[in-house]
């Protein structure tokens, strides 16, 4: 997975980007950090779980096609 980073072009920019993200949160700089941690951690979880979901949904997926190749089978044995 590529998430595409862009980073600032000089400190100057990387400041106002601190501010305008500051001012957006409503927070003072000591807690801004400990903010944006805490919203990855939960959007890595929620990622994580995502994941996990498809896997069950792609293993059910493949269940059922088991499932079904077994009675056309079926129906071809029993009279």
């Amino acid at each position: 997975m590529r998430i595409k980073i862009v980073k600032p072009k000089n400190q100057q920019m990387f400041l106002e980007s601190l501010t305008e993200i500051q001012t957006i949160k409503k927070k003072a700089v000591n807690m801004l950090f400990e903010e944006i941690e805490q919203e990855v951690i939960e959007k890595d979880r929620f990622v994580t779980n995502q994941i996990e979901k498809l896997k069950e949904m792609q293993d059910s997926y493949q269940t059922l096609l088991d499932y079904a190749q077994v009675l056309l089978n079926a129906k071809l044995v029993l009279p």
